[in-house]
């Protein structure tokens, strides 16, 4: 895959994931601040992983998890 065609994968993926949270924003509790509503983020990211990321022991995870430390990704 292309760099050009992962920025396009990324961004579509993050903007549905924005557009889902948003569209629930009206059930949110008044008094959440930034604290709930990275929790809202994390848990709606971690719900969208792959079957093959999920799995504790998959050779793809890790290495996947080691370019991302190993690279400073994140």
């Amino acid at each position: 895959m292309t760099n050009q065609e992962q920025r396009k994968l990324l961004t579509n993926f993050c903007d549905q994931v924005r557009d889902h949270l948003l569209s629930r924003s009206d059930h949110w509790p008044e008094d959440w601040d930034g604290h709930e509503l990275r929790e809202l983020v994390i848990e709606a990211f971690t719900a969208e992983r792959t079957r093959l990321m999920r799995e504790k022991y998959s050779r793809r995870r890790r290495r996947c998890h080691n370019e991302i430390i190993v690279n400073n990704l994140y």
